[in-house]
């Protein structure tokens, strides 16, 4: 299921909305550190929440090899992401 973050969070590579997210467990929310891929340009992000606010920025060098670890194909997810993205932009 989509639904909104709090704020207007936008992707550091290209600047689009990135305040759109889907649960991949239920009754989630993005905690901070979380992995945030972009639909719109498949970059590899991770979200700073706060109470009202979430930003997403580019994880730390230690950030995104403790994601490559615990998330082997994160790479293939995001060119899925990306792909799926773009078929939906494409289409809507």
């Amino acid at each position: 299921m989509s639904k909104k973050l709090p704020g207007k969070a936008t992707c550091p590579k290209c600047g689009k909305g990135a305040d759109g997210w889907t649960e991949t467990e239920f009754n989630t929310f993005p905690a901070t550190g979380d992995v945030c891929i972009c639909c719109y340009c498949g970059s590899i992000n991770v979200y700073d929440i706060t109470e009202n606010k979430a930003l997403v920025r580019f994880p730390t060098d230690e950030e995104l090899a403790a994601l490559l670890k615990e998330i082997p194909d994160l790479h293939e997810q995001a060119a899925a992401a990306l792909h799926k993205g773009k078929d939906y932009f494409e289409n809507s």
